[in-house]
């Protein structure tokens, strides 16, 4: 009798049919719990977004956008490509609400009060607009969680899609930006599965896959000006595909040639012309004009446009430096493309006010986004990166040199793949003057995501074995646990090492924790607490008064110090500017002097100012 389940399950380990039917059960539960996880993730985003006004980016882009389909004209926010612009104002057009051409702010490019009249000054109110949009980008973001758990699962296994989702949809820094009418998340998406499609094609030298990798890299380059790292990533990637055929094939191995110095000349026109075509579509008509205006000398031309662009001095950037060159020597038109990438390496160069550690500069830090990164990224992430990297170190001693060196050289062009963007990519942000935010990291996120649970998996299976479960099991359960205590302030999130939200402006400021989107929320305290007005500092484009925000204004230091008094017993006073960033040194010294009774959404922070009233005041 005992020999009848041993021959069962002999049958069944050799029928083809059983085989099959497990594993169709598997891919099963495997989409179940991805959907699972992202349905938690979409609902923890819409939640969060119905509660907060617009952060600081957002009524810009979006009255961009939504000018960009109506008029055709791309004068607002060129410092940004179109393409998530235009995504996230595709749903305001069947509500067809007014765009004020006819204001003073659209003659003059005023992006700033522009984006404040299209979302205050409008028929449709400002919340309707603005969920519409933000809906765009939160299924952006469901989209990117989707692409990370297919690629992962393809390439690792079930076991490491699903962890390397579970990572990507509990990290609060993609649940707070992936939500917001931005270029953050897109660009990350794009940047992925452009990686994904260029990983296909240097597997397949299949002409379809080549096509398909040139279309994504044209639609992550119309998200924004970053994604230009994608063109030494995309080099990198071919050499060092084309390196490790050639060690195979001096090791004997008889392996497909999808990669060579041919095919590398027939790819790059086939990339350039793609990506042209793409980015051109994205400004039609803009595009149009600028081929009707090439070769006219009467037509502006773009090398003139670039001299007199605001910022030109003695230095100049290697961006700018290309640019002058490529317009003299084509003789090239204008093109807003160019103008803004032009802006852009402009304001890269001349750098913009930022803080970090308690000080502000002009210039930034070599150590900003290691700092940005290490106080805001969950504290479970650092703990499983370093256990990745432990267990992998691990491995490779038990394997000896001989083995460790015959796995580098037959090892999976995946690893490269996902090794390469990350690298490339912080190589370039500490070298940056623009230090504004984690969230210019985002695009390197999935790669770190499928890396570690990738190497979790298949090495701790060879270490850890039965102990990898309940060291993984608790590590995960403190990710749920960091990622549900910030909800729903999830662009304040710092990770317990750090202190938490409270201790974040010890650090960081901005988009990292205040970017003007808790005015809905101050609102409410104000009438559940009988609060008629506050004396108030605000830093963010959102209308106060269309928000019933009774204020006043507040004094700053050298007034107080003078005799003048407030004319309120509450001040508000957001933390971006009661730091001093952006305002005047000492503005706000008084107030940091006292204690905060109250923090609205840990950006928002409130003093009781009554002891400085005079006497019947």
């Amino acid at each position: 009798m005992p020999a009848l389940p041993a021959a069962r399950s002999f049958i069944q380990a050799v029928d083809p049919a059983a085989r099959l039917r497990r594993r169709l059960a598997w891919k099963g539960w495997f989409w179940t719990a991805a959907a699972v996880l992202l349905a938690v993730m979409g609902w923890r985003m819409v939640v969060s977004a119905r509660l907060e006004t617009q952060s600081w980016d957002e009524g810009i882009h979006l009255a961009a956008g939504y000018s960009y389909w109506k008029e055709g004209d791309f004068r607002l926010n060129v410092e940004h490509p179109p393409l998530g612009k235009l995504l996230n104002a595709l749903p305001l057009l069947p509500l067809d609400p007014h765009l004020h051409v006819e204001s003073e702010a659209w003659g003059r490019a005023d992006q700033i009060q522009f984006g404040k009249e299209f979302l205050y000054r409008n028929r449709i109110p400002a919340d309707v607009l603005l969920f519409r949009a933000r809906v765009v980008t939160i299924l952006l973001t469901l989209l990117l969680g989707g692409a990370i758990a297919f690629w992962s699962r393809r390439h690792f296994g079930g076991a490491a899609g699903l962890l390397a989702l579970g990572l990507f949809s509990l990290d609060p820094n993609f649940i707070a930006h992936g939500r917001y009418v931005t270029t953050d998340v897109i660009v990350a998406l794009m940047a992925f599965v452009a990686c994904a499609a260029w990983n296909r094609f240097l597997r397949t030298g299949s002409g379809r896959d080549l096509l398909l990798a040139a279309l994504l890299l044209g639609l992550a380059l119309s998200s924004k000006f970053s994604a230009l790292f994608l063109i030494p990533v995309f080099a990198g990637l071919y050499l060092l595909r084309w390196f490790q055929l050639l060690l195979n094939r001096w090791s004997g191995n008889h392996v497909l040639w999808p990669v060579s110095f041919g095919r590398a000349l027939k790819a790059l026109p086939v990339l350039v012309v793609v990506c042209a075509l793409v980015v051109g579509a994205m400004y039609w008509d803009a595009s149009r004009r600028s081929l009707k205006e090439w070769g006219d000398d009467r037509a502006p031309k773009l090398s003139e446009r670039l001299a007199m662009a605001p910022g030109k001095g003695g230095e100049t950037s290697p961006t700018e430096e290309v640019l002058s060159f490529a317009a003299r020597l084509f003789d090239l038109p204008v093109h807003p493309y160019l103008i803004g990438l032009n802006d852009v390496a402009i304001h890269g160069r001349t750098g913009q006010d930022t803080y970090l550690l308690g000080q502000t500069s002009k210039v930034g830090w070599w150590y900003y986004f290691p700092v940005a990164f290490a106080v805001k990224a969950p504290l479970a992430l650092h703990l499983l990166t370093v256990l990745a990297a432990c267990l992998a170190v691990v491995v490779c001693a038990r394997a000896g040199p001989r083995k460790t060196w015959a796995f580098l050289k037959a090892i999976p062009f995946e690893w490269i793949v996902l090794a390469v963007p990350f690298a490339v990519y912080w190589a370039l942000t500490l070298t940056t003057r623009l230090n504004l935010g984690v969230r210019h990291l985002l695009p390197t996120y999935p790669f770190l995501y499928i890396t570690v649970a990738a190497l979790i998996v298949q090495a701790g299976r060879k270490v850890l074995r039965r102990g990898l479960v309940p060291v993984l099991a608790s590590l995960l359960a403190l990710l749920v646990y960091e990622s549900a205590g910030i909800h729903p302030h999830y662009l304040a999130f710092f990770n317990f090492a750090a202190g938490g939200p409270r201790n974040g402006p010890r650090y960081l400021l901005d988009s990292n924790i205040d970017w003007g989107q808790d005015v809905k929320k101050l609102k409410r305290y104000m009438d559940a607490h009988g609060i008629p007005q506050v004396c108030i500092s605000y830093f963010g484009n959102a209308d106060l008064v269309y928000y019933g925000v009774g204020q006043a204004y507040l004094p700053m230091t050298r007034e107080i110090q003078a005799g003048r008094t407030p004319d309120c017993t509450v001040a508000a006073v957001s933390v971006t500017v009661l730091h001093d960033l952006y305002v005047e040194p000492g503005n706000n010294a008084w107030l940091r002097e006292k204690q905060a009774f109250e923090t609205i959404g840990y950006s928002i922070y409130l003093f009781d100012v009554s002891s400085e009233r005079a006497p019947g005041r």
